[in-house]
């Protein structure tokens, strides 16, 4: 639907959830075909599938890199951060392992994305990595914490 109001159009179909690019024009959709997820960017153009499930597909503020939740089994949260680079460097694993994790947004700098996630036992924490894998922690407290967005 248009932000200045008028009439819904139909951008695509079957379409799990999707962000825009920074500019606009784009954008990248995580969906489900032929019993497999893939994520897409621009509409169309397949830049991973797994037969497990993707979530939280989020364009970098440069617009060179898709962050996305990494689930290997469908139904299960368990999983890591992962990265496909836009400028043909491949589907990248930035995480380690989670037993859950929900919830993923890029810093207003794209240096770090933060996510919430929890190892076993753990109430879900707010969690910082680098596109090059470096790991810290941003805020846990004793109840579940999740990530909707950063805002810049």
């Amino acid at each position: 639907m248009p932000v200045d109001g008028g009439r819904p159009r139909i951008l695509a179909e079957d379409v799990q959830e999707a962000d825009w690019s920074p500019d606009g024009e784009n954008l990248a959709v995580v969906r489900w075909v032929n019993g497999k997820n893939r994520l897409e960017y621009p509409l169309g153009k397949v830049l991973y599938e797994t037969n497990g499930y993707l979530s939280n597909p989020r364009v970098s503020p440069k617009g060179d890199l898709i962050a996305f939740l990494d689930h290997r089994a469908q139904w299960d949260n368990r999983g890591h951060v992962a990265v496909v680079d836009l400028n043909g460097g491949g589907k990248r694993v930035i995480s380690g392992e989670w037993s859950g994790e929900e919830g993923l947004a890029w810093t207003p700098t794209g240096e770090e994305i933060w996510f919430t996630a929890t190892r076993r036992g753990e109430a879900y924490a707010l969690y910082a990595v680098s596109p090059d894998g470096k790991e810290r922690i941003v805020s846990r407290l004793p109840v579940n914490l999740m990530l909707h967005d950063i805002s810049p």
